[in-house]
């Protein structure tokens, strides 16, 4: 008897059969998706680490997984150093107005690491990962609007150094709030 490992919703079950695999090879697609490198990402304009006075963008982000999801909008206005009011919470389907969380001011750092998130976003990234974020930014500049939209199912933005997710703002302005 044989037994193969299924992963669901990050949940491994041993299942056992009979015989060989129906299951056909892997292709070079379906391997695990691996931490690009942040660092050689195009920086494409606008950026938030940019932001003037008067400038701002607010990003939709809508997360999908095997245990629910969440929507936040997070609004970053500039200029320097960049705030963000941080709305939402742990429900996909939530309606407009989405209730407050808190707000927080980014670093200098911090804003060129949402760059770097940024242009991951706008590289095109490749699924793997069972939780997808739906992201769409409305961009407000000097120079008029502009309006992006991004799908995000690699998970690998999670924890990476060399930038800063948007998870992680809600984060951060959640505990902030008493």
């Amino acid at each position: 008897m044989k037994f193969q490992l299924v992963a669901i919703c990050g949940f491994a079950l041993a299942t056992s059969f009979v015989g060989p695999s129906l299951a056909a090879e892997p292709t070079r697609e379906d391997r695990q998706v691996r931490s690009p490198d942040f660092s050689v990402l195009i920086l494409e304009s606008p950026l938030i680490s940019k932001l003037s006075d008067g400038e701002s963008v607010t990003m939709i982000i809508i997360t999908r997984g095997c245990f629910g999801g969440s929507k936040y909008a997070l609004q970053f206005a500039g200029p320097s150093p960049v705030r963000v009011t941080v709305r939402g919470g742990d429900r996909p389907d939530a309606e407009d107005p989405l209730p407050l969380i808190g707000q927080v001011t980014l670093s200098n750092l911090d804003a060129r690491k949402v760059d770097r998130t940024i242009a991951y976003y706008r590289s095109g990234p490749r699924g793997g990962c069972t939780t997808s974020s739906g992201i769409t930014a409305a961009w407000q500049l000097k120079s008029g609007t502009k309006s992006e939209s991004w799908v995000d199912g690699s998970c690998v933005v999670y924890g990476s150094e060399p930038i800063l997710s948007l998870d992680s703002i809600v984060q951060r302005a959640a505990a902030r709030t008493p």
